[in-house]
């Protein structure tokens, strides 16, 4: 298959010192406005504004910085948060395709994805550069997290508006901080969490409300349809080409130790630190031949012999 390249609407700009989207001179709303007023209108409540412009500037500072390694490779040696964020590009294997894409639905809003990432020919990640305090994987932080789940089910949503052609695989957060705190320590986080994207059909119903001024309730979860099993393919192949090899060496590493132990007529050995070796000798294996028997005895109903035990649901995976 031939690459895609990603589409950029003609027309469509970003102010970034007012922080205004325009497409072919018409002002567009972002989403994380719409995010905050319609589903978390309380999120910044007795926060001081100097706090907020500190926490603010302090994104901007790390986005340019990974922007301009991303784009121009231009690297920051005094920057931790570059340090990380490269080793986990190079952890979860990811190509970075654009910073800042504009995406838009054409009518009523857009926004710039922080980063997509190319995956293959036709499709790509998004991921979405957090440095705010707070582990966003602790449960105190639940709120934060899901505002960054909605965030970036929008940014998918207006992505396959613009790119109707490709896929979206992944949604996750980067949340990179490095921060000295009060006492001294340093607040240092570098992580990449994948969250759930919500339904195309729910990201639509949140912008129509927005327009219509009316006010947007979200579906709990369990009552929110997934569109798409999504499934990391190439993690579960790396996983599975580590367990086989692992399998290998230790079915190695277990021969060589029968073998050993065999020669030295040993049946037991245990180590210094508790691992404890268990030899087992030669024997012989019987069951039953139900079929057979069956087949010998035909008018015999063996019904009432059977047992019934209840076996949980399983998953297979073939490569």
């Amino acid at each position: 298959m031939a690459r895609i390249e990603l589409n950029y609407v003609d027309g469509l700009v970003f102010q970034e010192d007012e922080h205004r989207y325009f497409l072919n001179g018409k002002e567009l709303s972002g989403v994380t406005g719409v995010i905050t007023r319609q589903l978390y209108p309380n999120a910044f409540d007795g926060i001081p504004k100097k706090v907020l412009e500190a926490s603010a500037e302090y994104g901007h500072h790390v986005h340019k910085i990974l922007e301009n390694w991303d784009k121009l490779w231009q690297k920051d040696d005094e920057s931790v948060e570059l340090q990380d964020y490269r080793s986990i590009c190079r952890e979860y294997g990811l190509v970075h395709e654009a910073s800042e894409y504009l995406v838009t639905d054409f009518q009523n809003f857009a926004s710039a994805c922080d980063k997509v990432y190319r995956v293959s020919d036709d499709s790509v990640s998004i991921g979405d550069i957090k440095t705010v305090y707070g582990d966003l994987t602790k449960k105190a932080n639940k709120d934060k997290l899901e505002r960054c789940r909605v965030q970036l089910s929008l940014y998918r949503y207006m992505f396959l508006l613009v790119n109707p052609e490709m896929k979206v695989k992944d949604l996750f957060v980067i949340h990179l901080r490095c921060k000295e705190r009060k006492n001294g320590t340093i607040d240092r986080i570098a992580k990449l969490i994948y969250v759930e994207p919500i339904p195309a059909s729910t990201c639509k119903a949140l912008l129509e409300a927005e327009v219509k001024g009316e006010q947007f309730v979200m579906p709990t979860r369990d009552t929110t349809a997934k569109e798409e099993l999504i499934v990391d393919e190439g993690l579960i192949r790396q996983l599975l080409a580590t367990k086989a090899d692992v399998e290998e060496k230790l079915s190695d590493i277990k021969a060589k130790i029968f073998a050993d132990m065999v020669a030295l007529g040993q049946m037991n050995y245990s180590t210094p630190t508790g691992l404890k070796i268990v030899r087992k000798l030669d024997s012989i294996r019987k069951s039953f031949d139900v079929k057979g028997f069956t087949s010998s005895n035909p008018n015999l109903d063996l019904t009432p012999y059977w047992k019934e035990s209840k076996v949980a649901g399983s998953l297979s995976i073939a490569v």
